[in-house]
Protein backbone atom coordinates (compact mmCIF):
# COMPACT_ATOMS: atom_id res chain seq x y z
CA UNK A 1 0.00 0.00 0.00
CA UNK A 2 1.28 3.30 -0.88
CA UNK A 3 0.99 5.96 1.84
CA UNK A 4 -0.05 9.00 0.94
CA UNK A 5 -0.89 12.20 3.65
CA UNK A 6 -3.95 13.74 3.10
CA UNK A 7 -4.17 17.35 3.82
CA UNK A 8 -7.67 18.01 5.49
CA UNK A 9 -8.50 20.76 7.16
CA UNK A 10 -10.19 21.84 10.48
CA UNK A 11 -13.49 21.98 11.14
CA UNK A 12 -15.46 24.21 14.10
CA UNK A 13 -17.08 22.45 16.06
CA UNK A 14 -18.24 24.39 19.56
CA UNK A 15 -15.05 25.46 21.10
CA UNK A 16 -13.09 22.96 19.49
CA UNK A 17 -12.23 21.54 16.25
CA UNK A 18 -12.60 18.49 14.16
CA UNK A 19 -11.11 16.51 11.49
CA UNK A 20 -13.85 14.94 8.85
CA UNK A 21 -12.46 11.47 7.84
CA UNK A 22 -13.86 10.80 3.99
CA UNK A 23 -16.61 8.01 3.65
CA UNK A 24 -13.67 5.88 1.84
CA UNK A 25 -11.22 5.96 4.55
CA UNK A 26 -14.09 4.27 6.72
CA UNK A 27 -15.58 2.21 3.99
CA UNK A 28 -12.07 0.87 3.31
CA UNK A 29 -10.71 -0.05 6.69
CA UNK A 30 -14.13 -0.95 7.51
CA UNK A 31 -14.14 -3.83 4.92
CA UNK A 32 -10.14 -4.81 5.89
CA UNK A 33 -11.70 -4.90 9.93
CA UNK A 34 -14.97 -6.60 9.05
CA UNK A 35 -16.78 -4.42 11.24
CA UNK A 36 -18.16 -0.51 11.01
CA UNK A 37 -15.54 1.70 12.68
CA UNK A 38 -17.04 3.63 15.70
CA UNK A 39 -14.17 4.68 16.84
CA UNK A 40 -10.50 5.63 16.41
CA UNK A 41 -6.90 5.61 17.64
CA UNK A 42 -5.32 9.04 17.89
CA UNK A 43 -1.46 8.84 18.23
CA UNK A 44 0.07 11.86 19.65
CA UNK A 45 3.88 12.43 19.54
CA UNK A 46 5.20 15.34 17.35
CA UNK A 47 2.91 14.37 14.73
CA UNK A 48 -1.24 12.99 14.65
CA UNK A 49 -1.82 9.69 13.47
CA UNK A 50 -5.82 8.67 13.37
CA UNK A 51 -6.29 4.89 13.09
CA UNK A 52 -8.79 2.27 12.60
CA UNK A 53 -9.67 0.81 16.44
CA UNK A 54 -9.96 -2.71 16.66
CA UNK A 55 -12.46 -4.49 18.59
CA UNK A 56 -9.88 -6.69 20.51
CA UNK A 57 -8.05 -3.71 21.10
CA UNK A 58 -11.14 -1.29 22.30
CA UNK A 59 -11.96 -4.21 24.55
CA UNK A 60 -8.21 -4.47 26.36
CA UNK A 61 -8.27 -0.34 26.74
CA UNK A 62 -11.74 -0.57 28.35
CA UNK A 63 -10.30 -3.62 30.47
CA UNK A 64 -6.91 -2.04 31.10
Amino acid sequence: MIKVPLVKPLTKLGVSRAVILTKSWLDYHSEQMGHEIIRVFMEVDGCLKILPALEKEESEKKDG
